[in-house]
């Protein structure tokens, strides 16, 4: 079966806005094995992956990050 390109997973790409600081920003999901997160490819283990994983366009997440918690907003998938 194709995989659901309406929402995120492995190999989605997505524009998504931070709600605290009102930037948009396009990331990748990948493995951990090709995560670069300077260049915006997020690893699905990491929190802001696991935050996206399983979300479609309109979804509004919270991310539990080390440095504390923050809102993101996914406005499309790519």
């Amino acid at each position: 079966k194709d995989a659901d390109k309406s929402v995120l997973g492995i190999n989605s790409k997505a524009r998504i806005k931070f709600i605290e600081d009102d930037d948009e920003d396009v990331v990748e999901l990948v493995t951990v094995l090709d995560a670069e997160p300077e260049n915006m490819r997020i690893s699905i283990e990491s929190d802001l992956g696991k935050a996206l994983t399983g979300k479609k366009a309109g979804d509004i997440a919270e991310v539990n990050a080390p440095k504390g918690t923050y809102t993101i907003e996914v406005l499309e998938i790519l």
